[in-house]
């Protein structure tokens, strides 16, 4: 991935922070990518982990609980138990 000198683009690039975009992702328990949201910089936190919860129901109906770090938790859980019938742990 690269990024421009302008710092439209947001990824660790060479070890250094460029501004513009932040990756929600969904993994198993063995750290295998279930899904993936890619979003502006200006996204909550709460928003893009939604939607990764939701893309990550559509491609893996099976899956039925979550754990999100503290930054997500409160707006994250509450569309899960509510939206997706998930449980937290």
């Amino acid at each position: 991935m690269g990024a421009e000198k302008s710092g439209v683009f947001s990824d660790r690039v060479a070890g250094k922070r460029v501004k513009g975009r932040k990756q929600h992702i969904a993994t198993d328990t063995l750290g295998l990518l279930l899904a993936v949201v890619i979003s502006a910089a200006s996204t909550q936190d709460t928003n893009g982990g939604k939607d990764a919860a939701s893309q990550l129901v559509a491609a893996h109906p099976t899956v039925t609980a979550g754990c999100v770090d503290g930054g997500n938790m409160k707006g994250f859980l509450e569309h899960a138990a509510a939206r997706l019938s998930w449980t937290s742990c």
